[in-house]
């Protein structure tokens, strides 16, 4: 309680009795199973920050190498979990292919695993929990010597619906598995069609020059569907003419002589613009959804606020500051200590940024292709933005 107590929960539930919960559970469990005990008391308070880290930081790294870790991202759409290459490494995932519906994991049902892990996942909402709680599907799971990980899969294809039962190959990386699974691009920065650019965010590591490459584009789609890369700097500001308000966060201090706890700004956000001569003015377009958060999501409200057409869903909501505890025995945890609200006064701790275009991936054309993507081509041509769209 004494680490708790810093930070403010999002749920509206009281706070002590997730506490005192997970006190008792502790209490008769081995210490297997503390580290569960403790992603379900952070994942209660309804805090997008709230995680368990590794033992040591100097050994955080060398033990995420023990983890397997498949070299395919995972979404959910429509009540299914849908495999998607990477790639960059298509050879990896050999059977594994885009499209594929994920059944089983070692002989645990789907349902049994998400059931499990649900719990243990922090989220500001519930359909970011969800999303969240797909991507750690493998969390747990070690890669043994010259063996491999079994799945069984079902898969659609002209001949039919198939059930498989697959063997993925050991691959160990750090941090390189892509949280959720699109059909973006291959490259981060190109052009799709004459005029038209492309821009992934969160593989360009000079966002200052990616808007050099940008100056003689007619349109620009910006891809803010995961972490930026350059988490410095911002395209964004290359199409302000002044500086704008952008975000106040603020901290509960106190109590008070009356027992209360006030909130108090300790940071302002605000987007300053970039030099003239780097100045951009065409149209742009961002995509958006769960996986935007951190400094995307300041991002995307740096583009809301310059009226750019926002494609998706809506963002994660978890911006804040965020501090970190050691425990006793060694563990570490990480929470955030702010709530954000943007500019004109609303929330944006716990609901995120709203699309202007709302667009859900469906069930099978995700696999198929890019379906946010498509929709922000639509939207910048003249002739297809009065059509209907039947992704809506």
């Amino acid at each position: 309680w004494s680490v708790l107590r810093w930070f403010s929960p999002r749920s509206p539930l009281d706070p002590i009795a997730p506490l005192r919960r997970a006190l008792c559970e502790a209490a008769e469990a081995d210490a297997a199973a503390m580290p569960a005990i403790l992603e379900v008391l952070l994942a209660s308070f309804g805090e997008g920050n709230a995680e368990r880290l590794g033992p040591n930081p100097r050994n955080e790294s060398r033990a995420k190498t023990r983890e397997f870790v498949p070299a395919a991202g995972f979404a959910w759409a429509a009540e299914r979990v849908v495999a998607f290459p990477l790639v960059d490494r298509p050879d990896e995932l050999a059977p594994l292919q885009t499209g594929d519906v994920i059944v089983a994991i070692a002989g645990e049902s789907i349902e049994a695993r998400l059931a499990q892990m649900l719990p243990r996942t922090s989220a500001a909402s519930s359909r970011v929990q969800i999303a969240r709680a797909v991507d750690r599907l493998f969390v747990g799971d070690r890669a043994r010597a010259k063996a491999g990980l079994r799945v069984e899969v079902t898969r659609v294809s002209d001949q039919g619906e198939a059930r498989l039962e697959l063997e993925l190959d050991r691959w160990l990386a750090l941090d390189r598995r892509p949280s959720g699974g699109d059909l973006r691009p291959s490259d981060s920065l190109i052009e799709l069609r004459p005029g038209t650019w492309y821009a992934d965010l969160g593989r360009i590591p000079n966002l200052r020059m990616a808007a050099r490459w940008l100056r003689e584009a007619e349109a620009v789609i910006v891809d803010l569907r995961g972490p930026l890369l350059d988490e410095r700097g911002s395209l964004a500001s290359h199409w302000a003419s002044e500086a704008l308000e952008l975000l106040d966060e603020r901290i509960l201090v106190g109590p008070t002589h009356e027992g209360r706890f006030v909130p108090v700004t300790v940071d302002q956000h605000r987007l300053e613009p970039a030099p003239l001569r780097l100045r951009l003015r065409c149209p742009v377009v961002a995509l958006a959804d769960h996986r935007t958060r951190g400094r995307a999501e300041l991002e995307l409200v740096a583009f809301d606020r310059l009226g750019a057409a926002i494609v998706g869903s809506h963002s994660a909501g978890d911006l804040a500051r965020c501090s970190e505890f050691m425990l006793p025995g060694g563990s570490r945890i990480r929470f955030g200590q702010t709530d954000v609200l943007r500019h004109d006064g609303t929330w944006l701790t716990g609901v995120g940024v709203a699309p202007t275009h709302p667009i859900a991936p469906s069930w099978p054309r995700l696999a198929e292709r890019d379906e946010l993507l498509e929709h922000a081509l639509r939207s910048l041509d003249p002739a297809g933005a009065s059509e209907p769209n039947d992704d809506e």
